[in-house]
């Protein structure tokens, strides 16, 4: 399950995170809204944990700018432990920008957040700068397929060419992989042909407050979600 972040404004209504996370990452606020995101999904997550659905991972975005931090990793785990949420069930989504950043500090940094069980994905795979050498040196756990690719499945060869090359390489490497945007019956078909194992869209659910997440778990068949 992947945590997103909404903002109802009490005058403008809903303000897409498109608009204000990017505002929130040039004034330095991504770090308090990341540690907030953070909290509260681990409490979400312990809730879900006492109702019986303890098989979920979280999947969180975390900024480029979290890295630069010499605390992230505490501020990473602090929450985990509060609430007793397994270092595993949570899966930390970066994007490819942050690996073009300074490498070595970054690899240390990425291998320390490993080693502690945590898992990482790269978020958004194939469509910045996608390199097999950082793919070799990276701890990561899993890859996600952009959901542009995933839109033009049927309609594009160049799409379903993409997939299949990116799912190759994630096999190559012993990785996961996560197409996101699934929305169509037919998208779901061409994945499960390609060897994608995990995927996320509007096809299973749309975004939901926890509530109403709390609902769609009861009411969905486990088996229809993947789950065991």
């Amino acid at each position: 399950m992947e945590v997103l972040i909404r903002w109802h404004h009490p005058k403008e209504g809903m303000i897409s995170p498109d608009v204000f996370i990017p505002i929130a990452e040039e004034t330095g606020l991504i770090v308090a809204i990341s540690d907030w995101v953070l909290w509260k999904a681990c409490s979400h997550f312990a809730a879900l944990s006492s109702l019986g659905f303890d098989h979920l991972r979280l999947g969180i975005n975390l900024s480029p700018r979290e890295f630069d931090r010499s605390d992230f990793l505490e501020r990473i785990q602090l929450p985990l432990e509060e609430f007793g949420v397994p270092p595993q069930s949570l899966d930390i989504e970066i994007t490819e920008s942050l690996l073009m950043k300074d490498v070595e500090s970054i690899v240390a940094r990425i291998q320390r957040l490993r080693d502690t069980g945590v898992h990482i994905s790269i978020d958004d795979f194939g469509t910045r700068y996608s390199s097999l050498n950082y793919l070799r040196r990276f701890s990561v756990n899993r890859i996600k397929i952009d959901q542009s690719f995933v839109r033009d499945l049927g309609l594009s060869q160049d799409s379903y060419a993409i997939i299949q090359a990116i799912v190759g390489i994630a096999q190559n490497f012993k990785l996961n992989v996560i197409a996101e945007g699934v929305e169509t019956a037919q998208q779901l078909e061409i994945l499960h042909q390609l060897g994608c194992n995990e995927m996320q869209g509007y096809f299973f659910s749309r975004p939901l407050p926890f509530e109403k997440t709390v609902e769609f778990l009861k009411t969905t068949p486990q088996h229809a979600l993947g789950c065991p």
